[in-house]
């Protein structure tokens, strides 16, 4: 399942902390993709933002965006902050993710190519990864990745 922690990486167990965190920092009742893409974001030290570099996207741009939505949700008070529908079908396409690429953890990489996937439904304008293939993606991962798993 790809809800279970136990199968994620340490990375990816500190976005979504992260991402569940902001949430509850900004009174939002549900945890989103773009909590989760802003937290990404934040890891210093993740395979994210090398990727993202990479690819010729600022960084900061994207998790200005990324803030920006965040900052447009609405808010509740009193409620525990639980994952969106869209955050649950964003971690059951990184998982699918996670099977093609032969992998045994769902890591942040798997994420991101399934943040990518969404994005790609987004009209052009409103793209966040601007017009970039999934080759692009792939190449750029399987670069700063190497032949870790």
């Amino acid at each position: 399942m790809a809800l279970d922690p136990n199968t994620w990486t340490h990375k990816t167990q500190e976005a979504v902390n992260a991402a569940l965190t902001s949430a509850r920092e900004h009174s939002n009742p549900e945890a989103t993709p773009d909590h989760l893409l802003a937290a990404l974001l934040r890891q210093d030290d993740g395979v994210v933002l090398p990727v993202v570099r990479k690819l010729g996207i600022e960084p900061l741009t994207l998790r200005n965006a990324a803030d920006e939505a965040v900052a447009a949700l609405p808010t509740a008070y009193g409620t525990d902050t639980r994952p969106s529908r869209e955050l649950v079908a964003l971690f059951d396409a990184a998982d699918s993710e996670r099977r093609d690429l032969t992998d045994e953890y769902l890591s942040t990489e798997h994420l991101l190519l399934a943040l990518f996937e969404a994005d790609q439904k987004r009209p052009v304008a409103d793209r966040r990864f601007g017009e970039l293939s999934r080759e692009q993606l792939l190449s750029a991962l399987a670069e700063v990745r190497g032949s870790r798993r």
